[in-house]
């Protein structure tokens, strides 16, 4: 029996067993439906905003019962990605001394110094007796 087949036998004994049920439970399955159906309907309402009487705003994300709506999470998603970046670009200025330690490296090795200068135990020394 392939997959097809199974689904096919599940369908009619669902459909079977559909036709047994009294009115009342019919009638409650019905209710739940459409209590289910309100909720998708509310959570797929746009974000709105309000203003109240004492002049604040407040932002209606849509959902109810806890539930998000997709675009909200993803503007949340988006948000933190943005603050993430923001805070990464920060460091990176905060941190840009590394730059300056390799531009005094550059001009060290480019001065007219010898080779041996560099390498001698007492650099120090070196650079003061030579002038």
């Amino acid at each position: 029996m392939n997959e097809k087949e199974f689904s096919e036998k599940i369908r009619d004994r669902l459909n079977v067993a559909t036709q047994q049920i009294d009115g009342i439970t019919l009638n409650r399955l019905e209710q739940a439906r459409q209590r289910a159906l309100g909720k998708v309907r509310a959570a797929e309402r746009p974000a709105a905003v309000a203003s109240h009487r004492n002049g604040t705003l407040a932002l209606h994300l849509g959902g109810g019962d806890g539930e998000h709506p997709h675009h909200t999470r993803m503007l949340f998603i988006g948000l933190s990605l943005l603050a993430l970046l923001a805070g990464a670009f920060y460091w990176q200025q905060a941190n840009d001394d590394d730059d300056e330690q390799g531009l005094l490296d550059a001009k060290m090795l480019s001065s007219e110094l010898p080779l041996h200068a560099f390498v001698h135990p007492d650099f120090k020394e070196w650079v003061n007796s030579s002038h």
